[in-house]
């Protein structure tokens, strides 16, 4: 393709961008200049560049459409009308307003009465004696999600809001534990600030009193080895999934799998709980070594132009991916998840949760699985904004209600020398009952659905139960034995 041929302004509607391939007047060169537009606004991402040949290799023209990865950029009439950075306060906020019109996906999902938050605090910026950074953030917060932050520059100088909402529960148990902890500190720290210490504090006392074989890698974000109470258990501990380099990562997981495969484990314990989020892609190539099969775990689509949605893009186990996979991609699976579990944490325990034989143990996740969308706003300041719709496996949305266990077990509070996993504990718990009601459906279910004259199949000791209760044969003192294990 010739540069010649996608001269002109090519726009992503989706994405809200904007690109302008032009001739300099001055030098001639082919160049680049890349903008972020709302119905309002037009602002240069960057200074335009020099189109190379490797980036002009990166498009294709496709049915007078112009190709960039998956985007689909279509011809563009709109007026290269820039606006002037370091303009007004009152210009930002209609920009960040105008941002959240088009690409906010969850104002319903959370409740949220945007067009009357916006003129609760539009007279607060009008004022203009308030501190704009401020306002804005406290009109965010309102939002209620975490993946909402607005930042004054892209390195870390500056002011930063990021949301940190918990779920009312969890954070009234943590609040409770932290006064306790902190009754006589000068000065209370942050909740998220206990909460990695709670969480650094559970990961060595998992380290140190529940495993044996233990190894870590990645500046200890992967932790690996088998349960001393069952060493036919492995454990495997993603505690983030941020800043890691995947080819580190990829030596650590063949030296995981490596031992979970010598030892033929029968049963996994893997653990999400103290992932608070990264990088989505290392989320998955941990997960990838637990399948054998391109099974469906999520699918996407992305809210843009105040209602409209793309089509649904779908996300499967990777089964072409380098590096060993577990021997049977059928043994039983824990997974334990945690109010702390987030964003590309969540999408490591959505990937497990799609494996076979998964029993999900903890509390729900903290349910923000969209990516966070970032825009540049007049004055130069950066938002980002949650406008990806995630769905399980079972097509369901998983934003805002997270992750569901099966089995309920607390976020791990309380460090003793005498250790007690909540999470683990339920785990091992678990697993030496499913072995029970296997002798429970040979001894008793098995022979009350004979006598019941039921010749249905059933797909689960559960239903088994079930059918038998719900029948009118007389089995009153027969289930007495058996109904512990059901409810």
């Amino acid at each position: 393709m010739k540069f010649e041929e996608i001269v002109g302004k090519w726009e992503h509607k989706v994405t809200g961008s904007l690109l302008n391939f032009y001739i300099d007047e001055q030098t001639g060169s082919p160049m680049l200049a890349r903008y972020q537009f709302t119905p309002i606004s037009l602002l240069a991402e960057q200074a335009p560049f020099v189109v190379t040949q490797e980036t002009l290799d990166s498009f294709s023209l496709q049915d007078g459409c112009l190709m960039l990865d998956t985007q689909v950029l279509s011809k563009s009439s709109r007026a290269l009308d820039i606006s002037p950075e370091g303009n007004s306060a009152l210009e930002t906020f209609n920009t960040l307003v105008e941002l959240f019109n088009q690409h906010y996906a969850f104002f319903e999902l959370r409740n949220v009465n945007w067009p009357q938050l916006v003129e609760k605090y539009r007279p607060e910026i009008e004022k203009q004696d308030n501190d704009l950074f401020d306002t804005l953030s406290a009109m965010l917060a309102e939002i209620g999600d975490n993946h909402v932050m607005l930042a004054q520059s892209l390195n870390g100088e500056g002011k930063e809001y990021f949301g940190f909402k918990l779920n009312e529960v969890f954070q009234q148990k943590i609040e409770k534990a932290q006064a306790l902890v902190e009754l006589h500190a000068e000065e209370k720290s942050a909740i998220s600030d206990y909460i990695d210490s709670l969480s650094k504090n559970a990961i060595t006392q998992i380290k140190n009193n529940l495993l044996h074989s233990v190894e870590e890698a990645v500046e200890g974000k992967l932790i690996w080895g088998l349960l001393k109470d069952k060493p036919q258990t492995g454990y495997l501990n993603l505690a983030s999934s941020d800043d890691i380099d995947i080819d580190e990562l990829n030596l650590a997981l063949d030296k995981a799998i490596a031992l979970f495969n010598e030892q033929k484990i029968t049963s996994m314990v893997i653990d999400a709980r103290f992932n608070q989020g990264g990088d989505d892609d290392i989320s998955l190539a941990v997960a990838n070594r637990f399948s054998h099969e391109a099974k469906l775990i999520s699918s996407v689509q992305t809210y843009y132009e105040s209602g409209f949605l793309t089509p649904k893009q779908s996300v499967y186990f990777d089964i072409e991916s380098s590096g060993e996979k577990i021997w049977n991609q059928n043994i039983s699976v824990t997974l334990l998840t945690s109010p702390v579990t987030a964003s590309a944490g969540e999408q490591f325990a959505l990937a497990i949760s799609a494996l076979p034989q998964v029993k999900i143990i903890g509390e729900a996740t903290m349910g923000i699985l969209s990516d966070q969308f970032a825009r540049k706003l007049p004055n130069g300041w950066w938002v980002t904004l949650s406008n990806e719709l995630r769905f399980d496996h079972h097509d369901k949305l998983i934003e805002k209600v997270g992750v569901q266990p099966d089995i309920k077990a607390d976020f791990p509070i309380a460090g003793s020398s005498e250790y007690i996993d909540p999470g683990i504990s339920a785990a091992l718990q678990d697993n030496s009952c499913m072995l029970l009601l296997e002798d429970v459906f040979k001894d008793h279910i098995k022979p009350l659905l004979f006598d019941a004259k039921i010749t249905e199949p059933v797909a689960s000791l559960k239903e088994a139960y079930c059918s038998v209760r719900q029948s009118s044969f007389d089995h009153t003192e027969d289930l007495q034995a058996v109904h512990p294990y059901f409810g």
